[in-house]
C-alpha cells in the first residue's frame, strides 16, 4: 500500500562498469553492484511516486564520529590522504540530503522518477583544508600520501582505495542541475560553521 518511496543511493551507482579497473576486483565492487541492484528494485516495483537521492561524498565524514575513521589524523591538524591536492570531491550535507528527501515527499509528482545526484560544490581537499582550518581556528594542513604509506599509517584498505578512486573517477553530481528543486544547499564553508566545533 505504500504509494510515495524516496530511496537513499549514491552518485555514480550503476556506472561502475564504466569505471577504471572495474572487474578486476580492485574496488569494493560489491558496494557498486548492490546500490545498482537496489536503486533497480526501486524503479521495478510500480510505487506511484518514487524519487532516488544519490548524494556524493558527506561533509559529515570530516566531523565525529565518521572523521575518527575516514581522516584519522585531522585531530592532529592533518588530513593524511591519497586524495591528489587537485582532485575535486563533490560534497553534500546530510541535512541536505534530508531537505530533499522532505522536498520529494511533500511535493510527490515534481519529484517524480527524478533521480538526483546531490553535491552543493566541488572543492579541492586544500580548499577543504582552508574552511577546516577557519573553524577549528588551528591549522589543517594536507599530506598527500601514497597506497602503501596510508596502510602504513594503519589506513583500512578499502578506504584508501575508495579515495583512489575519487582521483580516478569521482562523482559527477551537478549542483546547477538541482537549483530547479528549490531546496537551498549548504556551501562546505557555510556548513562548517554550524557543525565544526574548535
Amino acid at each position: 500500500g505504500v504509494k510515495r518511496f524516496v530511496h537513499t543511493s549514491v552518485s555514480r551507482a550503476g556506472e561502475q562498469e564504466s569505471f577504471k579497473r572495474w572487474g578486476t576486483g580492485y574496488w569494493s565492487e560489491s558496494y557498486w553492484t548492490s546500490k545498482a541492484e537496489i536503486e533497480k528494485a526501486v524503479h521495478e516495483a510500480g510505487f506511484e511516486y518514487y524519487t532516488i537521492l544519490k548524494p556524493a561524498f558527506m561533509m559529515d565524514n570530516f566531523i565525529p564520529p565518521k572523521s575518527y575513521f575516514m581522516f584519522p589524523d585531522l585531530e592532529k591538524g592533518e588530513i593524511a590522504t591519497v586524495m591528489k591536492p587537485e582532485t575535486k570531491l563533490h560534497l553534500i550535507a546530510a541535512i541536505d540530503i534530508g531537505a530533499f528527501a522532505c522536498a520529494a515527499f511533500e511535493n510527490p509528482e515534481k519529484f517524480n522518477k527524478k533521480v538526483l545526484e546531490l553535491a552543493s560544490e566541488a572543492p579541492t581537499i586544500q580548499e577543504i583544508s582552508e574552511v577546516l582550518s577557519e573553524a577549528l581556528k588551528k591549522k589543517v594542513v594536507v599530506k598527500t600520501l601514497s597506497v602503501e604509506e596510508a596502510v602504513q599509517r594503519g589506513q583500512y584498505l578499502p578506504l584508501v582505495r575508495s579515495y583512489e578512486w575519487i582521483n580516478e573517477e569521482g562523482y559527477n553530481a551537478d549542483p546547477e542541475k538541482l537549483k530547479e528543486y528549490g531546496v537551498k544547499l549548504l556551501s562546505f564553508a557555510e556548513w562548517a560553521k554550524t557543525w565544526i566545533h574548535s
